[in-house]
């Protein structure tokens, strides 16, 4: 079982689970993730809404409302080496996922977030899938692209969370997902860019 637990609302969800077969592997995800949520938020409800549900990982996605409302950053490092402690003493294994990148309309900047959420996962042993450090560089060097997977300056829209998960699951070694014909080619275009960044690359299905 898989927990993402994040600041990304899940209401427009009709199943907070799903299972995805891979191989002769059933993997069951639940979203909790809710909207507005700081990292303190999700310090108050990790027992109650992840660890009673006794996950094999969880994967924490968390910073931008804490960048956007000026929390220190001392507390947000603090909150996250707290919510990894939990999960690790509970038993889960803790991957903390950053942001992609913030248009520059947004107004606030998340790069030092991101870098508390990359020394915390290399203090702590917790994994780390480094989806900032594949955004940023494609909006430097094209806005104007980048703005295509935006659907405001600070959230993804439908192409741009379909690179954001598919990159994720990539670093799982789980296979790009079927898509609907009018969105292969321009999500195909665009984690192309992506890789030419970094980005993990395509995993071959087997058979």
């Amino acid at each position: 079982m898989s927990q993402q637990f994040s600041f990304s609302d899940t209401s427009n969800f009709s199943r907070p689970q799903r299972s995805t077969q891979l191989a002769s592997r059933a993997i069951w995800i639940i979203n909790t993730g809710i909207g507005g949520n700081t990292a303190a938020d999700l310090v108050a409800r990790v027992d109650g809404d992840v660890v009673a549900v006794r996950p094999h990982l969880v994967i924490i996605t968390i910073g931008g409302n804490d960048s956007g409302r000026g929390r220190p950053l001392a507390d947000f490092e603090a909150d996250l080496r707290s919510l990894e402690k939990t999960l690790r003493e509970a038993g889960a294994l803790v991957v903390f996922q950053t942001y992609y990148a913030l248009l520059p309309d947004w107004g606030n900047d998340v790069t030092k977030h991101m870098e508390i959420e990359r020394r915390v996962a290399q203090s702590t042993g917790a994994g780390l899938i480094d989806q900032y450090a594949w955004f940023l560089p494609w909006l430097q060097t094209d806005l104007a692209g980048y703005r295509t997977i935006m659907c405001d300056p600070g959230h993804l829209n439908a192409l741009g969370n379909c690179l954001f998960g598919t990159l994720a699951a990539r670093c799982f070694g789980i296979p790009d997902p079927p898509l609907p014909p009018d969105m292969q080619q321009p999500i195909a275009n665009r984690l192309a860019i992506l890789e030419r960044h970094g980005a993990p690359q395509r995993i071959p299905v087997a058979g």
